[in-house]
């Protein structure tokens, strides 16, 4: 992994151009992930409140509710509210998931861009190879859970095996996602050797994901920790956050490539 990483660092000298872009790139990724979710997170605790708040006017009492009077005074309010929740959480999932399909998809496209050279048009061109490859994931993930949201009322009651192997499809579908982005070849062959790459190697590529994701987790605590200090100690702290982020995404793509047998001279 180190190796990996280390022979792929020494192409930075060729691209420092591309490497600033990249960093400044990841910087806006996330100031923009961050409105994103701050705001919808916002939103959704105020209509949540608004939700629990017609539930504390419910009637609970069993004899009343057998005497007839209903659970609730005014049901059409309650789906109403429900109706306008669940939406909030669905934009607050599918926003983020657009933002990362539109610049997301840039920032891999960079980072490939690392180890191989290409024209201005060529790069397009892979941006818009990766962006379908990357909706070909994206697309079902966000249907399923906005399908599992929208029955969240009937799940609330009981959580059947059926709900652990949606949440095993999600995941299944982000992993494969990200092999499928590091892999170079044409769609078709990248298609197919996503599945047999993501599942033969699943040990190395997952472990290079635990790595970088506890790098970009300790990083991003260390933002939070620094909020309250002094200006420049949090500038520090957010650019070594965007690095590692950046290191992160390089290290994955030379991780892949290695255990699957490319090189850095492959074709886009």
């Amino acid at each position: 992994m180190l190796k990996t990483l280390q022979s792929t660092v020494g192409t930075f000298k060729h691209h420092k151009v591309l490497l600033a872009f990249l960093l400044l790139l990841q910087l806006l990724y996330f100031i923009i992930q961050a409105v994103i979710i701050v705001k919808y997170l916002i939103i959704g605790g105020e209509q949540l409140q608004t939700f629990f708040g017609l539930l504390q006017n419910a009637n609970y009492d069993a004899e009343l509710i057998k005497g007839g009077l209903p659970f609730l005074q005014n049901v059409g309010a309650f789906y109403s509210q429900y109706n306008v929740l669940i939406t909030s959480v669905q934009q607050l999932i599918g926003y983020p998931l657009l933002v990362f399909a539109l610049v997301g998809v840039a920032l891999w496209t960079g980072t490939k861009l690392l180890c191989h050279k290409a024209s201005f048009k060529e790069a397009l061109s892979l941006y818009g190879q990766l962006l379908v490859r990357a909706l070909l994931f994206l697309i079902p993930f966000f249907v399923i859970i906005s399908t599992l949201l929208n029955n969240s009322l009937s799940l609330a009651s009981e959580i059947t095996p059926a709900f652990y192997v949606v949440i095993a499809v999600c995941v299944a579908l982000f992993y494969f996602m990200l092999v499928n982005l590091a892999l170079d070849g044409s769609f078709a062959e990248v298609l197919k050797r996503t599945f047999i790459v993501g599942l033969k190697k699943i040990h190395y590529i997952l472990v290079t994901l635990l790595v970088i994701a506890a790098a970009i987790g300790g990083s991003a605590y260390l933002v939070y920790l620094t909020i309250d200090m002094a200006l420049w100690i949090l500038t520090l702290c957010i650019l070594l956050f965007v690095v590692v982020a950046v290191l992160g995404r390089i290290l994955f793509v030379g991780v892949v490539r290695e255990v699957s047998g490319s090189t850095l001279s492959t074709k886009l």
